[in-house]
């Protein structure tokens, strides 16, 4: 799964870095997750991203892990009760039209209106004591949905002939790390020059990502797994 689920919108607004938010931020994550693959557990014996996640579970989290699965319909009542502490903080869940028929933390965003500066730290606390919530919930539901090897597989090979035609540059052998770096790179520029929603080989670079991320973004913490039989 991807941390730090959806962006702030109404910070980011007309700046075009909610793309980058998006986007630059799943290729980080799925370099890490899904090409490079991240250790569990480090040498050192630290917890893993799904140790951590499972350490300290809310009641409702505890309620609906205690026969270590989720179904829809816990995930849709976890998302509900996410909202509802949301909307209770002033703020607004909003879900991606693009994947509309698909639920996870993964496909929502936060917006909230006359933000300041002075209230911003609030407000990223409130958000997160949202998500804490319900997080374990949604990190499993996304390792009982997590795409197959072979569904990456054909996601990677059709990003690089979508990419390639949106004018990203990369060499034909090259790993799917480098291809996602040069995706990263293409849309930070973009957004330096301010482009990022004027450009049409941009734009058609994003819609590749969107496409690649209905996919392969949705990847659960690593450790979790193992975390999860552990848990009593």
């Amino acid at each position: 799964m991807l941390q730090g689920y959806g962006c702030d919108r109404n910070a980011l607004a007309g700046s075009g870095r909610s793309i980058v938010c998006r986007y630059v931020g799943l290729l980080v994550a799925i370099v890490c997750v899904v090409v490079s693959g991240c250790e569990t557990v480090s040498e050192s014996g630290r917890q893993s991203q799904g140790d951590k996640i499972l350490s300290s579970l809310s009641d409702l989290e505890r309620q609906i892990l205690i026969d270590k699965k989720v179904t829809r319909a816990e995930e849709q009542r976890a998302l509900q009760i996410y909202t509802q502490c949301i909307n209770d903080a002033g703020m607004q869940v909003v879900v991606d039209a693009h994947t509309s028929d698909k639920i996870g933390l993964d496909y929502v965003s936060v917006e909230s209106a006359g933000e300041s500066a002075s209230d911003s730290s609030e407000k990223e606390r409130a958000r997160s004591a949202c998500r804490n919530r319900i997080d374990a919930i949604d990190a499993v539901w996304v390792l009982q949905n997590a795409p197959t090897y072979e569904e990456i597989k054909l996601a990677e090979s059709n990003l690089r002939k979508c990419v390639a035609h949106a004018g990203v540059k990369f060499d034909g052998e090259a790993g799917m790390d480098t291809v996602l770096a040069a995706i990263g790179e293409k849309l930070q520029r973009a957004r330096g020059t301010g482009d990022l929603n004027a450009d049409s080989d941009v734009a058609a670079a994003q819609e590749c990502v969107r496409i690649y991320s209905d996919v392969a973004g949705k990847v659960p913490p690593p450790g979790l797994a193992d975390a999860l039989k552990k848990l009593k």
